[in-house]
């Protein structure tokens, strides 16, 4: 430790009380958790201590052994245990047996796995050491609240730790606020806050403002923004301006009115939380199958008919583009930009396996297509290979 840094701490130290005793004990319980992969500083070690006292009455060996050996019962590395112990200092006091059981105890309770339980806690380390009783108490009684399964709301609670500890009674007002501000049913916002754990513990004003905001920027009323939201229930908290502006650099890229974007956009809402990069690069596909089957290249009728087409993966588009390309399925661009992936598949490698039996050719076109993820399986008898480097080559060239 150099002389500068010695001084911050030692300054810090007797500016909380504690004598210059604490300062060894400090180095030593540093040198100890430096054993770990752990990133730890000296400052990290001591603000935990300050927030727990009685830990300067430990000696550095017997909090390092419990760190070691809750790891162990854990099924974590010294590191990830160390982690959570910072953020949740009592931890390294508390005997490693004590908190197995209470994880293993929480797990069965609430019909997880011990590993999923543990996952959770490392993101919320309060959980380690609540009482197994309550928190099954809590997730029973919120789901109770909010019209839920246990189970259910467990699962939210899995991609949301702190559901897990918070009262039941603040979940479920701020379900009914945020309904209430927003003119939905709670059921509609609950179903909402199912694929979006997050929702579940947005201040109700913050969701309702970001809905208002957003609707007024994107020429929408809040009814509507609304409905598209509950169908992609990140739209709830994203900022409005950003939102916004990918809408405007969207169209743009893609030639329409931004108007013309929003309309599309009410009927597929994932069209809100497109990069407009990445859209861009898909329109050449939706023009060139339109293109091959002989219709208008219209790409804002496209777009107001059929919106699901740009959601759609550039590997789908180009798969469906070489079934026009080839005649294996003729009809409207709806019927053939819709078709399953598995009949696409099927279609394409009927088609070349029949052209290796006329003329020997054309198991290197299932190997790259197949390999570049435009059909999911190759006929027996060709092996797959790895995926080819990118050539630069005009799109809508053929596989040969």
């Amino acid at each position: 430790m150099n002389a500068e840094l010695g001084k911050q701490l030692s300054e810090k130290i007797l500016g909380a009380g504690f004598s210059i005793r604490e300062l060894d004990w400090l180095t030593n319980l540093h040198a100890l958790i430096l054993a770990s992969d752990i990133s730890a500083n000296y400052f990290d070690l001591l603000d935990a201590a300050l927030k727990q006292p009685q830990l300067f009455c430990q000696k550095p060996k017997t909090l390092n052994d419990n760190s070691e050996r809750s790891a162990a019962l854990l099924g974590l590395t010294k590191a990830q245990f160390t982690a959570a112990a910072l953020k949740q200092p009592q931890l390294f006091c508390q005997k490693p047996e004590t908190i197995n059981d209470k994880v293993e105890r929480s797990a069965a309770l609430l019909g997880l796995t011990k590993t999923q339980f543990t996952a959770v806690a490392l993101k919320q380390p309060p959980l380690f050491y609540q009482k197994p009783e309550t928190l099954h108490d809590r997730v029973g009684r919120s789901a109770a609240l909010l019209g839920l399964t246990k189970t259910q709301f467990t699962a939210a609670a899995l991609k949301q730790p702190q559901l897990f500890y918070q009262k039941p009674e603040t979940h479920n007002d701020n379900v009914e606020r945020s309904a209430a501000l927003l003119g939905i049913t709670k059921t509609q916002f609950t179903a909402a806050a199912l694929k979006q754990p997050p929702l579940f513990c947005q201040k109700p004003e913050t969701l309702n403002d970001n809905v208002e905001r957003s609707a007024a920027l994107l020429g929408l009323t809040k009814t509507q923004f609304t409905g598209a939201a509950l169908k992609q229930p990140p739209l709830f908290y994203q900022k409005p301006k950003t939102l916004s502006d990918n809408v405007e650099r969207g169209a743009a890229l893609l030639g329409i009115t931004k108007t013309q974007f929003t309309a599309a956009a009410l009927k597929q809402p994932p069209l809100f939380c497109h990069k407009p990069e990445t859209l861009n690069d898909k329109k050449p596909y939706i023009l060139r199958i339109r293109q091959e089957l002989g219709e208008a290249a219209n790409f804002a009728e496209i777009l107001q008919k059929i919106p699901v087409s740009i959601c759609y993966s550039r590997n789908r588009l180009h798969a469906r583009y070489v079934l026009a390309k080839l005649g294996l399925k003729r009809g409207a661009f709806s019927s053939l930009v819709l078709l399953s992936n598995a009949k696409a598949s099927a279609l394409i490698i009927d088609h070349f396996v029949k052209q290796i039996e006329r003329t020997g050719t054309g198991s290197r076109a299932l190997q790259v297509m197949h390999a570049q993820g435009l059909i999911a399986t190759l006929s027996s008898g060709i092996a797959p290979i790895e995926r080819p480097p990118h050539r630069h080559r005009p799109f809508g060239a053929s596989p040969r």
